[in-house]
């Protein structure tokens, strides 16, 4: 089966980022590039926002982000938390895409 996959690329929080972005802590995932056209940019999710929780759980690292996206299947619904400014949590809903590998 292809994998689920949300339109994102990631990264850690470094402390640098952190301090540009204002954030109280380095809880979460930093979304480096949203893709256009996927799930996560049709649902709004924009460069540089923090994603914090998917569907309630904390993500405190990316591969922890990556497990939990694992999970679930092309086309479920997933709630997204992050943080945005520096300050705003948002409460985002989109839905898992499916990988198409043209190999």
């Amino acid at each position: 089966p292809n994998p689920a996959v949300l339109g994102v690329n990631i990264r850690e929080i470094t402390s640098k980022t952190a301090g540009a972005l204002r954030l109280k802590n380095m809880q979460g995932v930093y979304v480096e590039y949203v893709i256009r056209g996927g799930s996560a940019f049709d649902a709004g999710l924009k460069k540089d926002d923090v994603i914090t929780e998917i569907n309630g759980i904390p993500i405190s690292s990316v591969p922890a982000f990556q497990e939990r996206i694992a999970r679930f299947h092309p086309g479920d619904p997933v709630a997204l938390t992050f943080i945005r400014g520096g300050k705003a949590k948002v409460f985002l809903k989109t839905t898992i895409e499916m990988v198409i590998s043209n190999d």
